[in-house]
């Protein structure tokens, strides 16, 4: 099945920083990053952390994907 590559802009100033790996993209790999840090798996530490509450939960997973999907 074909799916469309989900490759957009990171956000801007005004927004959260979404792109997690630097590749100057917010994709699939981001939202696995922020998966994995919610697992307590990988090395993102506070960068994980995306809305800035303190927690890495559902809700920076749903920035990220939000940011993914360019919404």
């Amino acid at each position: 099945e074909w799916m469309p590559a989900l490759n957009v802009t990171v956000a801007g100033e005004n927004g959260p920083p979404t792109d997690l790996n630097g590749d100057d993209k917010t994709d699939a790999v981001d939202i696995q990053l922020i998966i994995n840090a919610i697992l307590g798996l990988g090395t993102l530490g506070a960068a994980a952390d995306v809305n800035g509450d303190g927690l890495v939960n559902a809700t920076d997973l749903q920035t990220v994907i939000n940011a993914a999907l360019g919404l």
